[in-house]
This record gives C-alpha cells, sequence and structure tokens, in this order.
C-alpha cells in the first residue's frame, strides 16, 4: 500500500485560486494547522506559473521605511528613503538612532 498523498494538481490550469484553496485544504488537513492568512494574496497565481510549483498562497512580511539615506551611485546622488525588511538574508535588521544597519550573525 502507498501511503504517499500526491499534493492536487491540475494539469490543464494549476495556477489558479481555487487550485491554491484546495492545496491549502490538503495541507491543513495533514499539518492541523491553519493557513488562513496565506489565502490573502494580491499575486495573481497565471503569473507565477515557471516560477513556483504547488502555489498555495502568500505570507505577510514586516516592512519598514528607512532614511534618509546617503546615496553616491552613478545613476543616483543625494538623500533618500529606502523599504527595509525586518530580515535581510537570514540576518535581523536593527534601527539605531542615526541609520539602519544588518547585524551579523553568530
Amino acid at each position: 500500500m502507498n501511503s504517499r498523498i500526491p499534493i492536487p494538481r491540475d494539469p490543464d490550469d494549476d495556477y489558479t485560486a481555487a487550485m491554491a484553496a484546495r492545496r491549502r485544504d490538503f495541507a491543513t488537513a495533514r499539518s492541523g494547522t491553519s493557513l488562513a492568512h496565506t489565502g490573502s494574496f494580491s499575486i495573481e497565481p497565471a503569473q507565477l506559473a515557471g516560477n513556483i510549483e504547488n502555489f498555495i498562497g502568500a505570507a505577510q512580511v514586516p516592512i519598514g521605511l528607512a532614511g534618509p539615506l546617503r546615496v553616491n551611485g552613478e545613476h543616483a546622488r543625494g538623500g533618500t528613503h529606502g523599504l527595509g525588511g525586518l530580515r535581510a538574508h537570514g540576518a535581523p535588521s536593527r534601527v539605531a538612532p542615526s541609520r539602519m544597519r544588518r547585524q551579523r550573525s553568530g
């Protein structure tokens, strides 16, 4: 007997909100964990074809505003503001009174 149950797929149109909901239900039934929040997304599932398999939704990531940031680049110069995430490459970011920087891990 094969105890492996395949993840729900639709060979004709796998990138739809309905298929994402079916897979969330599948995951919830097997894990006992609610995935209710992942079902609220503004991404059009059809645009994800070729970028992700078995799409179930999206997760919220806290984003803050940092700045002003000094920019001295080829195409930009001066002060600006930028977005900062809670974590950058696995290392938490922290905001000091005068700057935002990535903390070293370990």
